[in-house]
C-alpha cells in the first residue's frame, strides 16, 4: 500500500537527479579546492574528470532517453537529444580551455589530450546515440560496447604516437615498422582483454543472479550520475569564471546562464514535464534548482 501509495505521487528518476543537485554543490564547494590539486601520475584530476565526461556522459545522457523519456513527445526527444551534443561540447571547449591555459602542462601532454579529447567528443556522441536505440538495451553485445572497446583500444596507440619520439628515442627504417606493428598487435591483444574482462564480469552477474537487478539499479542510478556530473561540470565552470575574470562570483543571472549552458537545468526541466508528471517532483526540483542559484 505505501509502495503504491509513492509510486502515484513520485517519480523516483527525478528525485534522484534533484538529490544530487541538492547534495553535491554543498560538498563540492568544500572539496574542490582539494579535488583541483589532486593529479594521480602528475595528471591533474579535472582533465581526467572532464575526459571520461566526454565519452560517458552523452552515453548516460542516451540511456536517459530510451529509460526516462520513453513515453515523451518527440519535442522533448529532441530537445534531450540537443542537450546530449551541447553539453558534450562545451566540456571539450572547457578541457581545451583548461589545458591550454595551464603552465604545467608540457607539450607532449597538451598534444596528446588534445587528441584524446577529439576522439571521445566524436566517439561519445556516437555512444550516445547508439544508447537511444533498443538495440543498446537488448543485445548481449550491442553496438554500444563495439563502440567502446575500439574507442578504448585507440587511445593508448595515440598516446604511443604522439609520445613515441620521448619513450623510443630516434628510430627510423625496420626498427620504426617493428614498433608499428608491435603496437598495433599490442592494441589489439587490449580490446581483445578488455571484451574478455566484459564477458566474465556479465557472465559473473548471471550466474549469481544478480544481472537483471544490476541493471535495474544502473538505469535508477543514471539520472543521480549525470545530475552529479553536470553539477561537478557547472561548479567547475563557476570557479573558472571567476578565476579569468577576477570577480569575486557571479550574480545569480549568471548562475542561471551557467546552469543552461552546462545542461543542468535543461535536463531537470525536461524530466518535469516528461509522463507521468507529478507536482510533488515538480516542487522538489524547484526546490532544489532555487537553491543552487541563491
Amino acid at each position: 500500500m505505501n509502495k503504491l501509495f509513492f509510486k502515484n505521487r513520485i517519480n523516483y528518476n527525478e528525485l534522484l537527479y534533484d538529490a544530487a543537485v541538492l547534495i553535491f554543490p554543498l560538498a563540492l564547494n568544500k572539496l574542490y579546492t582539494p579535488i583541483m590539486q589532486y593529479s594521480p601520475y602528475g595528471i591533474p584530476f579535472i582533465q581526467i574528470f572532464l575526459l571520461c565526461c566526454i565519452y560517458f556522459l552523452p552515453m548516460m545522457i542516451g540511456r536517459m532517453y530510451n529509460a526516462d523519456f520513453i513515453n515523451s513527445n518527440q519535442l522533448i526527444k529532441k530537445c534531450v537529444i540537443t542537450v546530449l551534443f551541447t553539453t558534450t561540447v562545451f566540456v571539450y571547449i572547457s578541457l581545451l580551455f583548461y589545458i591550454f591555459n595551464s603552465d604545467k602542462a608540457i607539450e607532449s601532454q597538451i598534444v596528446f589530450i588534445f587528441i584524446t579529447a577529439t576522439v571521445l567528443l566524436i566517439m561519445g556522441p556516437i555512444a550516445g546515440l547508439i544508447s537511444t536505440g533498443t538495440d543498446a538495451l537488448v543485445k548481449d553485445y550491442s553496438s554500444r560496447l563495439i563502440v567502446f572497446l575500439f574507442t578504448m583500444g585507440i587511445l593508448p596507440l595515440f598516446y604511443l604516437l604522439v609520445s613515441g619520439k620521448e619513450l623510443f628515442g630516434d628510430i627510423d627504417g625496420v626498427q620504426l615498422l617493428l614498433l608499428i606493428l608491435g603496437l598495433f598487435i599490442g592494441d589489439v591483444i587490449l580490446i581483445g582483454l578488455i571484451f574478455f574482462i566484459y564477458i566474465m564480469i556479465r557472465k559473473f552477474f548471471i550466474y549469481t543472479g544478480i544481472y537483471n537487478s544490476s541493471l535495474a539499479a544502473v538505469k535508477l542510478l543514471t539520472p543521480f550520475t549525470v545530475s552529479f556530473i553536470l553539477v561537478f561540470f557547472n561548479i567547475h565552470s563557476d570557479k573558472l569564471f571567476i578565476g579569468v575574470s577576477g570577480s569575486s562570483g557571479g550574480t545569480w543571472l549568471f548562475k542561471i546562464l551557467l546552469m543552461v549552458v552546462t545542461g543542468v537545468l535543461p535536463l531537470r526541466m525536461l524530466l518535469m514535464f516528461t509522463p507521468p508528471v507529478r507536482w510533488f517532483n515538480i516542487l522538489i526540483g524547484i526546490f532544489a534548482a532555487a537553491c543552487m542559484i541563491f
